[in-house]
């Protein structure tokens, strides 16, 4: 209870210390419910996204030198697999960066290629150069 009191005359004399340290508890206080929230939903997120994007589990690229038909055959003929496509990129391989030493590599999909597993969706479409061109679509 002496501590309190300590406490309690020191907070009196200066206000704009006890001011200060209040916004910091509450400010901390919120960051923690928020942060407690969002680790109690991660697994619903995953989830979900998973299921809506329809992602692959795995993604094999071999090279077409490489590549035997046998491999497709064993992996579509698979009871194990429920869905498995097959499908022609351009492959960029490693590269390095002339500024720095990052190091990456790119793969090229068709687009408009049909997918049952990670189909590409337009996410939002701007129709302004459209109308700029004078360009209707029906």
């Amino acid at each position: 209870m002496i501590i309190l009191r300590i406490a309690k005359a020191n907070f009196i004399k200066k206000k704009s210390v006890f001011l200060t340290i209040t916004v910091f508890i509450i400010l901390a206080s919120m960051m923690l419910n928020m942060g407690v929230g969002q680790l109690l939903n991660l697994d619903d997120f995953y989830e979900t996204k998973e299921e809506l994007l329809q992602s692959p589990h795995i993604v094999n690229l071999t090279q077409n030198n490489i590549y035997k038909n046998q491999y497709g055959d064993f992996i579509f003929q698979d009871s194990r697999i429920e869905y498995a496509e097959k499908e022609n990129v351009a492959y960029m391989p490693t590269s390095k960066n002339n500024r720095n030493s990052i190091e990456f590599a790119a793969t090229f999909f068709n687009k408009d290629a049909k997918r049952k597993i990670a189909p590409f969706r337009l996410v939002k479409e701007d129709k302004s150069h459209v109308r700029r061109a004078g360009l209707r679509r029906g």
